[in-house]
């Protein structure tokens, strides 16, 4: 549905809501639910929107206090990374190199084997 909409609807009907979403500190799943929204949905926002929106909250979303929020950000890396600027890859990769090395959760690390298989 959202590729029926022009941008500026895609940005303001849609995108608005689901960063809201990610935003919603009271609910774990909501928080899931955006991280997979911004991924099945970013080759419709484009670059742009990618770089200045989606990759940013994906970004912050890897280091919510929830492990399952965090490892869902760190699953959809790869979908985000293939349709932004090589300079906002390398952050991205920065990202993706710490969350790797994080001696603290064992099941992040995992995640990031998976999402390199």
């Amino acid at each position: 549905m959202a590729h029926q909409l022009n941008d500026k609807d895609r940005g303001d009907f849609v995108l608005k809501h689901v960063i809201e979403m990610a935003h919603d500190d009271d609910n774990e799943d909501n928080r899931i639910v955006a991280v997979q929204l911004f991924s099945s949905m970013s080759e419709c926002f484009g670059k742009n929107l990618c770089e200045q929106f989606i990759g940013l909250e994906l970004l912050s979303l890897g280091e919510d206090v929830s492990f399952k929020v965090r490892k869902e950000a760190i699953k959809q890396l790869p979908t985000i990374g293939k349709l932004v600027s090589q300079q906002f890859f390398s952050r991205l990769f920065s990202f993706y190199q710490a969350k790797a090395r994080d001696s603290s959760n064992w099941a992040i690390r995992k995640a990031c084997i998976d999402i390199a298989l």
